[in-house]
């Protein structure tokens, strides 16, 4: 999720922690700690530990999603953490002729569950199709705010596995997909696009769009 400010806002961030820390650190004993050099390190060494602690503890703990609630912190970090409700439209219908079946008039509908367990300093993602057929999980996520929208939105790719697929299926591809986080009023919500390299060379590879809706179970933790 660090993603969204950049390395370089973060770093400063940091810094600024260890200075606030160091400040207090040395509020009581401020002729002793610039006395000279061996006084000033080991003190200017404390401060970064704490502030280093206090950003793990907070940030990569389930203390985070909780954090991620707060409408300042919001802004920055969506609370994306918790359990989603999932839709999947894919372009299978238009797919089919391919291998021989009639074609059908809309998109094929998919539902399933998605788990986002959402840190500082990392993202990971778990699906499981309602029909148990298949399941997923993210090999990279990569979260950014658009520069000129302020949006943000999530980037990932994944590896799915079918334990027992049909016939015009395959037993493991790789994918990837764009979604846009909304936070209208509190009510939390991702849509995007994806794309699979399922098939890809019987051109049955697929694509589409999916949609994120949050179980009512998830509510309380993820806001």
């Amino acid at each position: 999720m660090y993603q969204v400010l950049g390395i370089q806002k973060c770093l400063g961030y940091f810094a600024l922690l260890c200075f606030i820390v160091f400040g207090g650190l040395t509020f009581w004993r401020l002729p002793e700690v610039f006395s000279g050099f061996s006084s000033f390190w080991p003190v200017a060494k404390m401060a970064m530990g704490i502030a280093t602690i206090a950003v793990f503890c907070l940030g990569q703990t389930p203390l985070f999603p909780w954090i991620c609630k707060i409408p300042v912190v919001r802004k920055f970090f969506p609370p994306i953490d918790g359990d989603w409700q999932v839709t999947i439209r894919s372009n299978w219908n238009v797919i089919k002729p391919l291998i021989g079946q009639p074609a059908s008039e809309g998109l094929f509908d998919k539902q399933g569950k998605i788990t986002i367990t959402a840190r500082l300093f990392s993202v990971r993602m778990r699906f499981q199709s309602a029909d148990k057929y298949s399941k997923s999980s993210t090999t990279i996520v990569g979260v950014r705010r658009d520069p000129e929208h302020g949006s943000i939105e999530l980037n990932y790719s994944y590896h799915n596995v079918t334990m027992n697929p049909e016939v015009t299926d395959s037993g493991s591809h790789y994918g990837s997909a764009r979604v846009e986080v909304y936070d209208e009023k509190g009510d939390v919500t991702l849509e995007g696009e994806y794309w699979t390299n399922r098939n890809w060379n019987k051109g049955l590879n697929t694509a589409g769009m999916i949609f994120f809706k949050r179980l009512a179970s998830s509510s309380t933790a993820g806001g």
